[in-house]
């Protein structure tokens, strides 16, 4: 809906879906927060929409990199205010 109303861009929106799949779907397969077998890290990429742990991971940093990038420009206007 933000990136809809032109308040953020889509990338932002793509990084929210991701990470937030991610978490629940590892909150359900790993409540312990123990690391995932390989079974298990299967589950966690097709349910994240990629073919493989290591697609996985390329997506995760490349989401977690828009969120920075988001989130220092969040903080540099409130800077100069």
């Amino acid at each position: 809906a933000l990136a809809s109303a032109g308040v953020v861009d889509a990338a932002l929106g793509v990084a929210h879906d991701l990470l937030t799949r991610l978490i629940v779907t590892l909150r359900l397969v790993a409540p312990g927060m123990d690391a995932p077998g390989p079974a298990t890290q299967a589950i966690v990429a097709r349910a994240c929409g990629t073919e493989n742990g290591d697609d996985l991971l390329a997506r995760v940093a490349s989401a977690r990199i828009c969120v920075s990038r988001h989130w220092q420009a969040v903080v540099d206007e409130a800077g100069a205010v």
